[in-house]
């Protein structure tokens, strides 16, 4: 059975491409669909400069915060939120978890990790 990304984008390319398209147009318009949720690095950086890339980069950020979001309001620690996000989510996403890793510098050290309490 073809995942779900596979057949949206069958469904999207049956919307796009007329009977009859040139064959480039629908290369080009499956590619940069394809490419949204799995293109990462210094060349995303640069694309997600672009409307489409940038709506997507948008999409993607928006679900990412209200995720991490209910987890840490389910008493999920910042660095178990980030590993189970980073399970589920797509090389665009992975690729910003990633980059986030070590301790956040803004957050105090212990709400990162627990501190004894000095007797």
């Amino acid at each position: 059975m073809p995942s779900g990304r596979k057949v949206a984008i069958f469904f999207v390319a049956q919307l796009v491409c007329p009977p009859s398209p040139p064959p480039r147009l629908c290369s080009a318009v499956l590619g940069l669909l394809a490419s949204l949720p799995v293109l990462t690095g210094p060349v995303r950086q640069w694309l997600d400069r672009l409307p489409l890339y940038n709506l997507y980069a948008a999409f993607s950020s928006t679900s990412f915060l209200v995720a991490l979001a209910a987890m840490l309001r389910g008493n999920v620690s910042v660095r178990e939120a980030l590993e189970r996000l980073r399970g589920s989510a797509s090389a665009y996403v992975q690729w910003h978890i990633n980059r986030m890793g070590g301790e956040p510098r803004h957050l105090r050290p212990s709400l990162w990790r627990p501190q004894s309490i000095p007797e």
